[in-house]
């Protein structure tokens, strides 16, 4: 066999070892940055409504138990303190000093409860995977999103105002929007929807509505697709 044919064999013949090389060495590395990310979970008392006080970076997601988590951003290893307090039945979370704020990268509130109630002055929060009955919303300058298909709730809630805004993707039996000087997006079946827009309020419904109501002034715009 000439020289040229065992090179081409050789070369060929390794190039599986060397393909799985150097995916090794990516997960690897992988695995290495994923544990570069402290979390600090504690566990917090049981409430029924929330309050957030200029918060950002923050999820609500359905669990077991209350609870609080903290991941912090790469490489960041110090403790953070989320400033809360429980009392008269309901969980208030104010704002982190901006030194506190640039190492933290998310924050989960965890509760088991059915029903959820939050309301949000100069905050930006989501809701992750929620598998209560009823959400209700109320923004003063804020911003909320919500994405989940994997289940339908029963019904959804929202007051906003004061240039607050709101994207959802989301299956809801029915829904009642509030909205005054506020923007939103509804992407996801809808059975029942009712509208209340003023003051340049300015609503996108993408999907599938069911029966709809609106009541809304003339500076203000529904757009259905």
């Amino acid at each position: 066999m000439k020289k040229s044919n065992i090179l081409l064999i050789t070369l060929f013949s390794s190039f599986p070892l060397l393909f799985l090389s150097v995916i090794f060495q990516a997960w690897a590395s992988f695995d290495e940055e994923i544990t570069m990310y402290e979390t600090h979970q504690t566990t917090i008392p049981s409430f029924s409504h929330i309050h957030l006080d200029e918060v950002g970076k923050l999820k609500f997601e359905t669990a077991e138990n209350y609870g609080l988590e903290i991941k912090l951003g790469r490489g960041i290893t110090d403790t953070v303190e989320v400033p809360y307090e429980v009392k008269n039945d309901t969980l208030f979370i104010s704002k982190l000093s901006e030194e506190e704020k640039n190492k933290v990268m998310w924050i989960t509130v965890s509760l088991p409860n059915e029903n959820l109630s939050i309301s949000a002055d100069a905050s930006i929060f989501e809701i992750g995977q929620f598998k209560g009955d009823a959400i209700a919303v109320n923004l003063n300058h804020s911003h909320f999103n919500q994405f989940s298909r994997h289940n339908e709730i029963s019904n959804l809630s929202i007051e906003a105002k004061d240039r607050s805004t709101v994207d959802i993707y989301a299956k809801y039996q029915q829904a009642d929007f509030k909205l005054n000087n506020s923007k939103m997006s509804v992407e996801g079946p809808v059975n029942e929807v009712n509208l209340e827009l003023e003051n340049k309020a300015s609503v996108n419904l993408y999907g599938k509505a069911g029966k709809t109501q609106i009541l809304k002034d003339a500076t203000s715009e529904l757009r259905v697709y």
